[in-house]
């Protein structure tokens, strides 16, 4: 319902009671929707608390007081609740959940934590005219302004993007229906028959007509030796470092998904600090890899099994590298491979060049993934792919809080010089814009 005055706020939806548990329903009009979540929270209740602002919707979950998942039409976790309190008007529904043991948490801690922060950025964000990340070492209470102004930018787009896209299904309806009725003729079909049928189309160039993809290579990455010696860390200071090797790109698709096959539920190659229960995919991965493989578009990017693996934590890329017999770069380890031994910015210098890495260059370009390895100019000197653009990593060192190191620009980052550090993000963060690569010893794996 919409507050007659039309004041900010929200106002509660009136519920009825007949045939439920005991309780009250009623109305409240300009209450901010901050309270309302802190009053569930201090009452320790369970609930889903609906929002609704004209057609846009989320949802915030509550466990014995906790928030443990949020989401909206574009994003999920601690960028949905960003998100959601973000808006200013609309109205609510607090409605009870059925024990679930296999529902989704996407946010981690206490309630308080969780709040603060995501205030924290909703108000740095309504007083920041925003920037570029800075290039030098910043702390935790630094960085977050920074990545929720990339947040917001893409839930922009992605909302633009969102209304094109009406608009040409409306025009699509009949064509919509014809296309339900062949998948269903499609699936009646006996497996062989279908692969027959599907490689005749082949032929004729049918399916690339459409965009689909009908075949991939593989893009392997090599392990680049990277020498002992002396290099320049940040803001000049000298580390010593030993040999050590590198991929040569981040962690691909089609890699992760090996892992995946050939681990299953294993826990062998868990780190002893993950969480009991906790397992190596989640929706968002499988959304993602699902159309990697089938050579369809996935938030309007078309996608291939060679581009980076995304939408997994610190454990899962733990678990990963375990699996290769290898280990995650630390962060002197990863800045070494980027900046090598004369301290420059860039891996090809010290002076910023539009269009060489994947990085953000404003509206007008789509900002989004690229396969490992299209960027030749953001190249090493020893040549290390990708580590100034395309998405960030995450890194073996700790910010001395508990949280990992994550390095490197991203494809939502205007700047992604080789100094960049981001501190304070949970290991359990689940991001469209980090994912990883492994090292080694100079030696063998």
């Amino acid at each position: 319902m919409r507050d007659p005055r039309g004041k900010p706020g929200f106002a509660a939806d009136s519920i009825r009671t007949e045939n439920t548990p005991a309780g009250f329903s009623g109305k409240l009009h300009n209450f901010p929707l901050l309270d309302i979540i802190q009053m569930a929270c201090v009452a320790r209740r369970d609930g889903r608390l609906m929002i609704r602002r004209r057609r846009e919707s989320g949802e915030i979950v509550l466990k014995e007081g906790r928030i443990i998942h949020a989401t909206t039409k574009m994003t999920v976790g601690e960028p949905a609740l960003l998100e959601v309190l973000c808006w200013t008007k609309g109205n609510f529904e607090f409605v009870p959940i059925n024990a679930d043991p296999s529902a989704p948490q996407t946010i981690f801690g206490g309630w308080e934590q969780v709040l603060m922060d995501a205030v924290r950025q909703r108000d740095e964000l309504e007083h920041d005219s925003g920037g570029s990340s800075r290039s030098r070492g910043t702390s935790a209470r630094q960085v977050p302004p920074a990545r929720a102004a990339e947040l917001l930018q893409r839930i922009a787009k992605e909302n633009q993007q969102e209304r094109r896209k009406q608009a040409f299904n409306r025009a699509a309806l009949i064509v919509s229906v014809s296309a339900l009725f062949g998948a269903v003729l499609w699936l009646s079909m006996n497996s062989d028959l279908r692969s027959s049928i599907w490689q005749v189309l082949i032929n004729q160039k049918i399916p690339q007509t459409f965009g689909f993809q009908t075949g991939w290579q593989r893009l392997t990455p090599s392990k680049i030796l990277i020498p002992a010696g002396t290099f320049i860390f940040q803001d000049n200071r000298q580390v010593d470092l030993p040999a050590f090797n590198i991929d040569s790109t981040e962690v691909t698709i089609w890699q992760y998904q090996e892992f995946l096959n050939a681990v299953g539920d294993d826990i062998k190659y868990d780190h002893p600090d993950q969480r009991v229960g906790k397992r190596h995919y989640n929706p968002s991965w499988e959304a993602y890899a699902k159309a990697a493989f089938s050579g369809t578009e996935f938030k309007g990017v078309l996608l291939n099994p060679n581009f980076p693996a995304v939408y997994l934590d610190w454990f899962d890329a733990y678990a990963f590298a375990k699996w290769q017999h290898r280990r995650l770069p630390t962060e002197m380890e990863w800045e070494k491979a980027g900046r090598g031994t004369d301290g420059r910015r860039y891996p090809w210098g010290d002076s910023f060049m539009a269009g060489a890495a994947n990085l953000y260059s404003g509206a007008q370009q789509t900002a989004a993934w690229s396969e490992v390895g299209k960027y030749p100019r953001d190249s090493s000197p020893y040549g290390v792919l990708d580590l100034v653009g395309n998405v960030s990593e995450w890194t073996a060192s700790d910010d001395g809080s508990g949280s990992p190191v994550v390095r490197g620009g991203n494809f939502m980052s205007e700047d992604g010089q080789l100094t960049r550090r981001v501190l304070g993000v949970s290991p359990y963060t689940i991001d469209e814009r980090i994912g990883f690569r492994t090292a080694g010893e100079a030696a063998g794996r």
